[in-house]
């Protein structure tokens, strides 16, 4: 036992026999030394209030006890600059700083959410053909949007990857690839 705990138990001993507790104690043994047999109702009285008053000073010297174990270790935390993201808010509630810090990670059941919806996106996407598909990569690419009405730019996007269609066949195989994927993720 360090020394620390050898004074935190001579604290303890030292609370126990100390005090109300050890005035009590003696007032009682006066009284059954000097006692009559009418005084036997005070003498309950009084051994009540000792077996009370041992419960309360032992829940004391124990509270004072924690306490001091719980600073000293706080007092070596900051010492080694250990960090902490709890804090305590009053004696017996402490929260976790966590709690309260927002985060980008999806929770498990969101994250198993968004990777069924992308395995649909996927498969509905393979469902198109392949001149459909490159299409609609590249709109998506481009960062259009549905309304989006300028056929002839993406057209002229399309020939660079050899696709070789006029603005209104692109809008027209647009369309009904975007037809096809919505019926598909419904």
């Amino acid at each position: 036992m360090g020394k620390i705990e050898e004074r935190h138990n001579n604290e303890f001993d030292k609370a126990n026999t100390q005090g109300e507790l050890v005035s009590l104690e003696e007032e009682y043994h006066v009284l059954l030394k000097t006692g009559t047999p009418d005084d036997s109702e005070a003498l309950e009285k009084l051994h009540q209030n000792i077996i009370e008053t041992a419960q309360n000073v032992n829940i004391k010297a124990s509270e004072a006890l924690a306490k001091k174990i719980e600073d000293n270790h706080q007092r070596r935390l900051r010492y080694h600059h250990v960090g902490s993201l709890s804090y305590k808010v009053g004696a017996k509630k402490s929260n976790e700083f966590i709690d309260f810090v927002t985060s980008k990670e999806p929770t498990p059941e969101q994250a198993l959410i968004d990777k069924e919806k992308h395995d649909e996106y996927k498969s509905a996407l393979n469902a198109l053909k392949p001149i459909d598909l490159i299409i609609f990569q590249t709109y998506e690419e481009l960062g259009f949007y549905p309304t989006h009405a300028n056929w002839k730019e993406l057209s002229k996007i399309l020939l660079t990857k050899d696709i070789k269609m006029t603005d209104k066949t692109v809008k027209k195989h647009f369309e009904k690839s975007f037809a096809l994927l919505q019926s598909l993720l419904r």
